[in-house]
C-alpha cells in the first residue's frame, strides 16, 4: 500500500463532483462556501454497498475505515460530511481499486470534507 501523503496523487473538484485519484490525503477541503454547519466529528453516514463489495468499520467515533475487497465498489450514503477532527480512510485492493460514492439524500444540503478523506487508490465523491 502506498503513503497515504503522496504528493503525486490528484485531486480535482468541481461543484458536486470530487475525485481522488491515486494515493492521497485531502485535508481541510470545505466542499461549499454555504454557512451549513457540519459538527467537528461528522462522518459519513447510511452507507449501502450497492456494487462490489466493502465493509465499515468505526476504530474510533471520529474515524470510519471503508475495507473494499474488490477492485471496484459503489456505495450510497445519506451523508458524505467529515467534520474537522473526523477521518475517513478508504482501504482498496490495490492503486487501480475505485470506490464510487454516491449521496443520494434528499437535502440540498452540500457535502463539506473539513478533516481527512485517504485511500490508497482512487475516490469518486458525486454529491
Amino acid at each position: 500500500m502506498g503513503n497515504s501523503k503522496s504528493a503525486s496523487a490528484m485531486i480535482r473538484r468541481t461543484r458536486n463532483f470530487i475525485t481522488l485519484l491515486g494515493s492521497a490525503s485531502l485535508l481541510a477541503m470545505v466542499a461549499s462556501n454555504t454557512a451549513y454547519a457540519v459538527s467537528a466529528g461528522a462522518l459519513p453516514q447510511g452507507g449501502n454497498v450497492v456494487g462490489g463489495s466493502a465493509t465499515f468499520s468505526n476504530p474510533t467515533s471520529t474515524s470510519l475505515d471503508v475495507n473494499q475487497s474488490s477492485e471496484r465498489a459503489v456505495i450510497n450514503w445519506n451523508t458524505f460530511n467529515v467534520g474537522q477532527s473526523a477521518s475517513v480512510q478508504f482501504n482498496v485492493p490495490n492503486a487501480q481499486g475505485l470506490t464510487v460514492n454516491r449521496v443520494v439524500n434528499s437535502s440540498s444540503d452540500p457535502t463539506q470534507i473539513l478533516g481527512s478523506l485517504s485511500s490508497n487508490g482512487q475516490v469518486m465523491i458525486l454529491d
